[in-house]
């Protein structure tokens, strides 16, 4: 009885309840959408790390050498050498070499020429067909297929560059020959073909091609010329760490190292301090909420004393009284709570549509902290417990009789 005169005493006024529950839902919903996008990130961007101690590439700025090798979403630094990479590849301190090459998309999709070793760092398992064995033959993850439509024996034209608009290779045809499975990881978004394509469709190889249909492309078994964008590495033993970078500084000018844990822990630390700001507001919009629900419950309670004191003559208590005005900023805090956790979930979901628009980052299901939710409900029933304990400590005391005379 109690929980609904007050629910018909909030929206006695609608406009005014209304407004005191969006302000009150813009706190809660900022700080729900922050908290889900920043769990998500974290989530892919850690997972596409494991197994990768450093990333080599040519010099230039380390974080963007991840980006661009680890998540592919960023443009390369440049690239480094085959041979000056391999002295690399092929040290005893390392125990992993996954090389690299790319440049082309198709559909926005990132192309990337490697061996059979990338497939094993994400741990990919084929859903139908084969890997690739010749020039053009790609294998193509579970995203991609998912958004093209792609299917076995498919064939396509890339262009150069991650953007459609680039230039197409119009004399150059790529053949599906494999489907992967989801992972959950970067692969997922990845269209993957041998390192002799990439080679020979961006004239590295040492071949001349010709276009006419039966002509062979003859490689030469030099290794002059060729060039690939990056190395995944992973370290033998801990000794490697240590003395691998130095080595690598010493004896090869072009080429630097990346360590992808550092590089990304530096992003989300600058990104923290943006978000950290951001959930300061939210705070502060949900403190401006409870001043407005206050104001609004204690200028009802002016207009409605003549109501309360009748109720107490017929019979009800201080308390029930008490409890009336208490509920209502009770109520204000749980509707607020669940409209911004609405908006929250809203809000996030137009962040996952850019994010796939323009990164091809697929979000996985709702990563609701239920820790974080249950305390941010908690909050929300202190600001609404807040808002109304001096309304209703002035309802609890109030007089009968004077209230009554003066009506």
């Amino acid at each position: 009885m109690i929980i609904w005169l007050a629910f018909k005493n909030i929206f006695h006024k609608p406009l005014h309840a209304v407004l005191n529950i969006i302000i009150f839902a813009t706190g809660i919903g900022i700080i729900t959408m922050l908290s889900l996008v920043q769990r998500q990130f974290e989530d892919k961007f850690e997972k596409n790390i494991e197994g990768i101690d450093m990333v080599m590439g040519a010099s230039g700025s380390p974080l963007q050498l991840i980006l661009s090798a680890v998540y592919h979403i960023d443009a390369p630094t440049g690239n480094i050498p085959l041979e000056e990479a391999e002295k690399w590849m092929h040290h005893p301190y390392i125990a992993k070499a996954v090389p690299m090459a790319y440049g082309d998309s198709y559909m926005s999709f990132p192309m990337i020429g490697s061996d059979s070793s990338y497939y094993y760092h994400f741990s990919a398992v084929l859903a139908s067909g084969k890997l690739n064995q010749e020039n053009y033959e790609v294998v193509v993850g579970s995203e991609v297929v998912n958004k093209l439509k792609l299917k076995l024996g498919d064939k396509f034209h890339s262009t150069h560059g991650q953007q459609e608009s680039g230039e197409e290779h119009e004399d150059i045809e790529w053949v599906v020959t494999g489907i992967l499975k989801p992972t959950g990881k970067v692969i997922d978004r990845m269209i993957v073909s041998n390192i002799e394509s990439v080679w020979d469709i961006h004239g590295e190889s040492g071949c001349t091609h010709d276009h006419e249909e039966g002509e062979e492309c003859h490689h030469h078994d030099h290794e002059a010329g060729k060039e690939i964008t990056a190395v995944l590495l992973k370290y033998r033993n801990p000794m490697a760490a240590l003395q691998l970078p130095r080595l690598i500084k010493e004896q090869s000018k072009n080429i630097q190292l990346a360590q992808p844990a550092i590089e990304i822990n530096r992003l989300f630390s600058l990104l923290g301090i943006g978000l950290d700001a951001i959930c300061y507001l939210a705070y502060f919009i949900m403190g401006l909420s409870a001043i407005s629900i206050f104001i609004s419950i204690y200028n009802t309670l002016k207009e409605r004393m003549f109501e309360l004191a009748m109720i107490r003559t017929l019979g009800g208590s201080k308390f029930n009284v008490f409890s009336l005005i208490l509920a209502e900023g009770i109520l204000y805090s749980i509707f607020g709570y669940l409209a911004g956790f609405f908006m929250g979930v809203v809000g996030y979901k137009m962040v996952a549509m850019l994010a796939e628009k323009e990164y091809q980052l697929s979000f996985g299901n709702l990563p609701i902290d239920f820790t974080q939710q249950f305390m941010l409900f908690g909050i929300s029933l202190f600001i609404g417990f807040l808002a109304a304990i001096f309304p209703a400590i002035k309802s609890y005391f109030i007089q009968i009789s004077s209230t009554l005379a003066h009506e």
